[in-house]
């Protein structure tokens, strides 16, 4: 006490410390937010360089490939395009991978739907084992179970038809979309149901015009995510669709890519790679903010 009274050393103000106190908050503040600018940055230039080299090597000539694609060709040629989409028949796969991607989004968001509002509306026995079984069933990975899938279609006379593939792709991704939108529909008023109920809609009638447009978002998102992932499969179509007219871009890719003699022509691979990688950056610009509220919102419930 007595050293605190001590002549020639003041106590300092109560004001003073509360700003010093605000001072040094800001700057932590601050600091924190630069390192979160610093990694956002960072993990934003390790995402985007890939791409960034596959498409300024797609732009080589043969044999001026240098610099390991961090370098633009002096000389830029859309020859490796043409070559990929005329020559080596990426045309023709596009479509295929189109046909793939569309029906098993469309037709895996419809049943899922169908699926999750069952689960929800609908009280039965053995409910909870049900969705348990589905949702173990998304951990199954698809190499698993592709020789009885090939023996079915054989069987079937399936294989090297249009059908074979969407059916599996659908049958592989309906766990997924049951859960994703079962996680969404559950927490639906309920009293919209009984409202539409009194209104004389059956169970048909509030699927369709109550489940369906209250889950728009989560139904885009459930479609985007289905799309993606049809049109990045390879083995399905590897095995069902065996003939060189069924043949997909990622089957394209795969002939194009390393083998046991080594790398192939560069460029063209990194053509062919921006051609399958377009689609789905324009699929995303398109349906981000529907992607993102599907989502955030099923998230949040």
């Amino acid at each position: 006490m007595m050293a605190l009274l001590r002549p020639g050393r003041r106590a300092r103000p109560v004001g003073d410390r509360s700003r010093s106190s605000r001072r040094h908050v800001w700057k932590e503040s601050g600091l924190i937010r630069v390192v979160q600018q610093v990694l956002i940055l960072l993990i934003v230039f390790v995402s985007l360089a890939p791409l960034y080299t596959a498409v300024t090597t797609s732009f080589t000539p043969q044999g001026e490939l240098s610099g390991g694609g961090i370098i633009p060709p002096r000389n830029p040629t859309f020859e490796n395009y043409r070559v990929a989409w005329s020559d080596l028949g990426f045309q023709g796969m596009f479509s295929n991978s189109t046909i793939l991607a569309v029906a098993a989004a469309l037709g895996t968001t419809l049943l899922g739907a169908a699926g999750a509002f069952a689960l929800v509306r609908f009280r039965f026995k053995g409910r909870r084992v049900l969705l348990v079984a589905i949702i173990g069933a998304i951990a199954v990975p698809p190499i698993v179970i592709i020789i009885p899938l090939f023996l079915t279609m054989s069987d079937l006379g399936w294989v090297n038809t249009y059908h074979s593939a969407i059916i599996a792709e659908i049958g592989l991704l309906l766990p997924f979309a049951i859960f994703l939108l079962y996680s969404f529909m559950r927490d639906l008023p309920e009293d919209l149901f009984d409202a539409a109920a009194l209104d004389g809609a059956g169970s048909i009638g509030q699927f369709w015009h109550v489940a369906l447009p209250l889950s728009r978002s989560a139904l885009v998102t459930t479609a985007i995510v289905s799309g993606v992932f049809a049109w990045n499969e390879l083995l399905v179509p590897m095995i069902l669709w065996q003939e060189g007219k069924f043949e997909t871009l990622m089957m394209g890719l795969a002939t194009l890519g390393p083998g046991r003699t080594g790398v192939r022509f560069v460029p063209l691979l990194m053509a062919g790679v921006t051609i399958t990688i377009v689609p789905l950056v324009v699929l995303f610009v398109v349906g981000r903010r529907a992607l993102i509220r599907g989502l955030t919102e099923g998230a949040l419930k």
